[in-house]
Formats: C-alpha cells, structure tokens, sequence
C-alpha cells in the first residue's frame, strides 16, 4: 500500500477505493435468496480488500499531519471517532435496510430492484 501511495498519491489511492467500494455495493446489492453465498462472501472479500484502499491513506494522512508531541492524543482521538463513527453507521444502516432486505427477501427479488421501486414511489409490499 505504500508503494502505491508513494507513486500515485493520498488523494488518487482513495478514490480509487472508493470508486471500486462503490462497484462492489453495486454487486451486493443484486443479492437474493437465490444468490450462492459463496457469491456474497466473495463481494464482502473485495469490499473489504477495496475499503482497506480508501482508509489506510487516510489514517496515515491525520496521523502525519500531527506533531510528534500529539502523536498519542491524535491516535486515540482517530480511534474513538472511528468506533463510534463506525457504531452509528452499523445502527443507522442496520434500521434502515431492515425493512428493505424484509421485502425483497419475502418476495425473493434483488435488493436492487426493491430500492428502485421505493425510490419510485411505486407501493412495495410483502
């Protein structure tokens, strides 16, 4: 990852992560009752191996851009911002989507296909 970082850049190494996060969720999205699960154990491998893309530069961007004297406060702040960042993420997504995998899981469609038809305002129901 250093290598890369050193011959591309902070900016340009994340948003290649981004953008191939972005295209995995594309993918999961398309999951159903009818999708293998090695096919979601695969999308979660490359989501996390693209995510690692995106945050290790930023880590190692906050932590450069501290003096060596707040080097510890910085590191521990990064940490429980991320916790808890990371926790209201998990909460919020997790009521959200609840009620969206419900539909497409009973009437066994993709995802994807529930999420645009609410998007649309055409009634979705069990």
């Amino acid at each position: 990852m250093d290598r890369l970082v050193k011959r591309l850049g902070t900016k340009r190494v994340m948003m290649i992560g981004f953008a191939f996060t972005a295209i995995v969720l594309i993918f999961i999205a398309g999951f159903s009752m009818q999708s293998p699960f090695w096919q979601l154990g695969t999308e979660f491998f490359f989501f996390g191996f693209f995510l690692d893309y995106t945050l290790a530069p930023a880590v190692d961007a906050i932590r450069g851009a501290l003096p060596e004297a707040k080097a510890g406060v910085g590191s521990g702040m990064l940490s429980a911002s991320r916790m808890v960042a990371g926790a209201l993420w998990v909460a919020a997504l997790g009521s959200a989507l609840s009620g969206v995998y419900y539909l497409a899981l009973s009437k066994q469609q993709p995802v994807f296909q529930v999420c645009l038809r609410m998007w649309s305002r055409k009634p979705v129901t069990p």
